[in-house]
């Protein structure tokens, strides 16, 4: 048997139940803001987004949750980011807790000083050099502005046909455009922006509106006919919508991945992008009731190539979603009992064909490949 990592078993034994309680709290939170206005944009679902990844994968969060379900409290509870420590203060107040929720220092140290760095005259004249060199890069009669994050996408998008159109990309920086294999002459970069957020209730989201100015400042400069991406769960792809919207650019999301939960994870909940181009019939009807607003639009899925042998045809498809070198909180613990599981398949089964494809962005252990 496959030896299981440290911390590998979820703190809840149900955690499809922690996530809807995540999902709640994120809800109940906001709610209580009176202002989540940036820019006259509201960010209600981008900032919903930044928050469940930062509660969902803290453990300390976790452990803080446990501790209120069980009503037992420590005397002082540390928390990594200042978010997190707002999100404390309000479930605090709202379970009438006796503790103090504070920064962790160590940690909140690095974003200090990184703040500082921000306001340097280097960092001010890092970004001048990199405005100018990207000055050029700009069109003002773009088609298509494409956000993409890592490779995996890019292959999705080989199978759509764009050549007749006018595309940039959306990269990090232009190293990134290299390691994704796109052509720095159709890469931009986003710009490393300092927010100019004067609303005192959004400083706590510097870094959400930091994104926010940098994406508007090249979607303004480009002025896109369309904006595209996939997946369309991460903060990213929701204040590109937002943005989008504020400037009348329409945005489509093309669907990545199967939703094979009791119902659908945050970041695919209230998705403000205009088209939503899903794989079929099924998956709309997982996506719609969550997700009023944008129009579904069904065009089977852009990577399946056909015919399929009937050798894969028959055999049973493993697709893996962490990997044991980097084991994750969550819906992710249970990892080595799902490898044990497809273990005991190809043991009892000898005439079932198995495929297994590791996750695109985390490779197999040299022992769990053996």
């Amino acid at each position: 048997m496959i030896s299981s990592p440290e911390n590998i078993n979820p703190t809840f034994s149900d955690e499809w139940n922690f996530e809807l309680e995540v999902m709640k709290i994120i809800s109940g939170y906001l709610d209580n803001i009176e202002f989540v206005i940036y820019k006259k944009v509201n960010l209600s679902t981008a900032l919903s987004r930044h928050l469940y990844y930062m509660l969902r994968d803290d453990q300390n969060f976790r452990n803080y949750i446990y501790d209120i379900k069980k009503n037992r409290t420590k005397y002082i509870y540390y928390f990594s980011s200042v978010e997190l420590v707002e999100v404390g203060n309000y479930l605090k107040l709202k379970n009438n807790l006796i503790c103090s929720i504070k920064l962790d220092k160590k940690k909140a140290g690095i974003t200090f000083l990184k703040g500082l760095v921000h306001q340097s005259f280097a960092y001010k004249l890092f970004c001048r050099l990199q405005h100018c060199h990207n000055e050029n890069s700009y069109a003002s009669n773009l088609d298509i502005l494409i956000y993409v994050s890592h490779k995996k996408f890019l292959g999705l998008l080989n199978n759509i046909d764009l050549k007749n159109y006018a595309i940039k990309f959306i990269v990090s920086n232009l190293r990134d455009a290299q390691t994704l294999g796109i052509n720095p002459k159709q890469a931009l970069a986003i710009l490393p922006m300092h927010s100019k957020s004067t609303e005192p209730s959004m400083r706590i989201w510097s870094s959400v509106t930091k994104y926010f100015d940098s994406l508007e400042h090249v979607i303004l400069r480009t002025r896109p006919k369309l904006i595209l991406y996939l997946e369309g769960d991460s903060v990213h792809h929701e204040l590109l919508a937002l943005i989008g919207r504020d400037n009348a650019i329409k945005s489509v999301c093309i669907q990545w991945g199967a939703f094979p939960f009791p119902g659908l994870l945050n970041g695919f909940r209230g998705l403000t992008c205009m088209y939503f181009l899903s794989w079929g019939r099924l998956f709309t009807s997982q996506l719609k009731p969550f997700n009023p607003v944008p129009e579904f639009i069904e065009v089977g899925h852009p990577g399946i190539n056909y015919p399929i042998q009937d050798s894969e045809r028959d055999a049973v498809v493993f697709l893996l979603n962490t990997s044991g070198s980097s084991p994750a909180i969550g819906f992710n613990s249970p990892h080595v009992l799902f490898l044990n599981m497809i273990r005991w398949a190809a043991e009892n089964h000898a005439d079932i064909g198995i495929i297994i494809r590791p996750h695109p962005t985390m490779p197999l252990s040299e022992d769990e490949l053996k």
